[in-house]
Formats: structure tokens, C-alpha cells, sequence
């Protein structure tokens, strides 16, 4: 058995579009603050080697405000309150994990599944549901790596708005304002190939595509959101093959860049 999880808490500052492709399309937002506390423990059994599954419990506390700093003076009377929502569910959650090495794998993948069924009877103040599905494969290809990421999201009717798939966030994908696309389905598939340059240096290239929709079946009729990128690397350990890495990403609504410890993904 093993226990794993987090505490954590988050003041965050952002730029609400609305729900659905053509929303973030628009280009039309609202700012918007909110205050997260989260406690996520996970209790997770070993199956086999590198295979994993357990329960997760998810007790989020969530406060969202108008972010009045950003508004021009006439505009501060129209903020309001804080409207607070409290999510509590429980989910099964897998693991099936064989590469080489968590922080610059070669070969090898991970798969990831991760639920929440969030329930008035367990303190929840909205019942719905979330589920999360993520692949990664990596393979040695000539001097480099290839590596491949897709990544699907799910959420019921009744989602708050902080627990709808948000493009952009995490790893999927690079080159998006996180959240100006969100809805409650999300798929996002992408490819990097990783190779050295001198010494301690070394090079990427990556691209991919996503949709966001009101379901799996309505993204055909959703407009694609592209990305392609390039960046470069710095190995800070060589002992722990650990990178600096820096990015470069365009989307479709413009360009970003990319500052962070590890590989994307």
C-alpha cells in the first residue's frame, strides 16, 4: 500500500472568458480572482511493478471574486462578494508507469487515470463528476528522443467552473492562455522530439492539437487549437538528468513562452 497526495492552497488571478470554443474565440473577458485550498490524499495498492490503483478523496474550497486591482475606478462599484463553492468527491484513480527515468525518460510510458465524483452526501455542495485520462510514450529515435503525449477530459452537467477541462493547463497545451478555452470535454494530443546540441545544451521541437466541446460527440464542430513550438535545454544535474528549460509556443490567439524545472511532460 502506499499513501500519497497534497495539501496545498493558491491565489489566482486570471482572465474569464466563458464556457465553450466560440467564448474564448470571442476574446471577451472578465478578471477574475480566486482562493483555492485543496487536501487530496490518495491511497493507492501495488498491483505489479510500476502498476498502481487506489482511491482518491478531493475536499476543495473554492472563493471567486471580480478581481477589482485590474478595473478602472468608475467600473469598482459593479464588483461583488465572493462566492465561495465547496467540492468533496471520491474516485478511483491508476497508475501504470515504465519509464526509465521520471524526470528525462528515453523509453517507456505512463498512463494516468484520475475520477472525482463529488457528492452532497460527503459534504459536497454540487454533485457531478470529472475523469481524466493521460498517455505518454517516449522512444530513443536517432540522437534524440521522440516523445508522444494525448490527454482527455471529462465533466459532467453541474461542474463548477474551476473543475472543467482547461486547455492550456498543465502540459496540454503549450502556447494557450490556461482557461480562455474551457468546457466539459477536452481532448489535446502533441509531440516533441528532444535532442542534444553541446555540452550540457540541448534542443526541442514540439507541436500538437486539441478541441474543446460540450461533449466528445460535438467536437467536429468545434475549431481546432493548434500549437507548435521550439525551446532549449540546460542539464542543472547531470546525476539526476534533470533540465532548466525554456519555450517557445504559438497557439492560435499568439505566442508564449515558457519558463520551468523537468520536460513539459
Amino acid at each position: 500500500m502506499r499513501l500519497d497526495g497534497y495539501l496545498g492552497f493558491a491565489d489566482i488571478r486570471y482572465r474569464f472568458y466563458g464556457v465553450g470554443s466560440s467564448a474564448g474565440n470571442a476574446g471577451v473577458s472578465v478578471p477574475l480572482e480566486q482562493r483555492a485550498a485543496a487536501f487530496v490524499p490518495e491511497l493507492l495498492y501495488q498491483l505489479a511493478r510500476g502498476a498502481f490503483v487506489g482511491l482518491r478523496y478531493r475536499a476543495i474550497q473554492v472563493d471567486t471574486g471580480v478581481d477589482v486591482g485590474t478595473l478602472p475606478p468608475e467600473l469598482t462599484s459593479f464588483s461583488g462578494s465572493f462566492v465561495t463553492i465547496t467540492s468533496s468527491g471520491i474516485g478511483p484513480v491508476a497508475t501504470l508507469d515504465t519509464r526509465n527515468n521520471d524526470m528525462a525518460p528515453s523509453a517507456g510510458f505512463l498512463v494516468e487515470l484520475r475520477t472525482n465524483f463529488a457528492n452532497r452526501a460527503i459534504a459536497s455542495e454540487v454533485d457531478y463528476r470529472t475523469a481524466s485520462l493521460a498517455a505518454n510514450y517516449y522512444r530513443k529515435t536517432g540522437p534524440g528522443v521522440l516523445a508522444l503525449r494525448g490527454y482527455a477530459c471529462a465533466a459532467s452537467q453541474h461542474t463548477p467552473l474551476f473543475d472543467l477541462c482547461l486547455y492550456g493547463a498543465g502540459s496540454d497545451l503549450r502556447g494557450y492562455e490556461i482557461g480562455r478555452y474551457r468546457d466539459r470535454s477536452m481532448i489535446a494530443t502533441q509531440a516533441e522530439y528532444r535532442f542534444p546540441l553541446r555540452g550540457r545544451f540541448g534542443g526541442v521541437v514540439f507541436a500538437g492539437t486539441g478541441w474543446v466541446a460540450p461533449s466528445f460527440g460535438q467536437m467536429s464542430d468545434q475549431s481546432a487549437l493548434p500549437s507548435l513550438g521550439a525551446g532549449v535545454r540546460w542539464l542543472a544535474s547531470e546525476k539526476a538528468r534533470v533540465n532548466l528549460s525554456l519555450d517557445v509556443a504559438h497557439g492560435r490567439d499568439g505566442t508564449s513562452f515558457y519558463m520551468y524545472v523537468k520536460e513539459a511532460f
